[in-house]
């Protein structure tokens, strides 16, 4: 019985894994790619952020782009086959995952908005309620589940946990107070990312501050960093576009639409 529950935790978090993770959200990374290339004329602003670094290329920046996601896709893709782990049915548990999951955080979020009194505009609604901008909406998720769980989530959890071994915490401690800096920092860089303050400079446009809509994101984006710990970054990713994607195409109680 031991070996048997040690096997079932190991699988459990090779599936939750950053490998794991990034050949379950595969898909939305392609279909992201693809609409750049279609000329669709919209970035995500974590995109941009994460790939600020190749801007330099110029008119090489978009096949450069494409080539270090080929190579990290077939990177992951290897490592999941050479551990047996077949693809198809990665894929197809992180994407079902994440549909159950963005099932199940809606009605907090939109309990969250509705107490906040956050609306979302019917205009922005009607503006793009299929198409490429919805398909946009969805695979963009990947990229901000990549930037800020997988990247500031887990620097601030680097970070916090040394700095806590280092001023004399015990090692029991150390991981909890990582935790909760890396969950409320990257909750908090999540909501201000979507402020024109901070991603003006990517040239992406942003909102100006609203305290209902920064606190609604900072609930969000604690809510998806407590489902990337438990599920890994692919399953968050899914659930973070599903979710998306009801709001893109109108799946929204009358009582949030101003």
């Amino acid at each position: 019985m031991s070996q048997l529950r040690s096997g079932e935790e190991s699988a459990f978090d090779e599936e939750r894994g950053l490998i794991a993770g990034i050949v379950g959200m595969a898909p939305l990374l392609i279909v992201y790619e693809l609409l750049q290339v279609s000329g669709v004329g919209a970035r995500c602003s974590s995109e941009l952020f994460a790939t600020s670094i190749l801007q330099p290329l110029g008119a090489w920046e978009a096949l450069a782009r494409g080539v270090l996601i080929s190579l990290l896709l077939l990177f992951a893709a290897l490592t999941c086959s050479r551990a047996g782990c077949p693809l198809v049915p990665l894929m197809g548990r992180q994407a079902l995952r994440g549909a159950l999951y963005a099932f199940l955080l809606s009605p907090a979020l939109i309990v969250l908005m509705v107490l906040l009194g956050h609306s979302v505009s019917s205009e922005a609604l009607g503006a793009a309620p299929h198409g490429t901008q919805v398909l946009l909406a969805v695979s963009g998720a990947a990229w901000e589940e990549l930037v800020f769980r997988v990247g500031f989530y887990g620097l601030l959890y680097l970070v916090a946990r040394r700095l806590a071994l280092f001023t004399g915490i015990s090692e029991r401690l150390a991981p909890l107070f990582g935790e909760a800096v890396g969950l409320l920092g990257s909750a908090a860089i999540f909501a201000a990312a979507h402020l024109e303050l901070v991603s003006g400079w990517l040239g992406r446009g942003g909102e100006e501050f609203s305290a209902p809509a920064f606190i609604f994101r900072f609930g969000a984006g604690i809510l998806l960093g407590v489902l990337f710990r438990w599920r890994g970054p692919g399953v968050s990713a899914w659930s973070h576009g599903l979710f998306n994607l009801s709001l893109a195409v109108g799946w929204t109680p009358a009582v949030l639409v101003n």
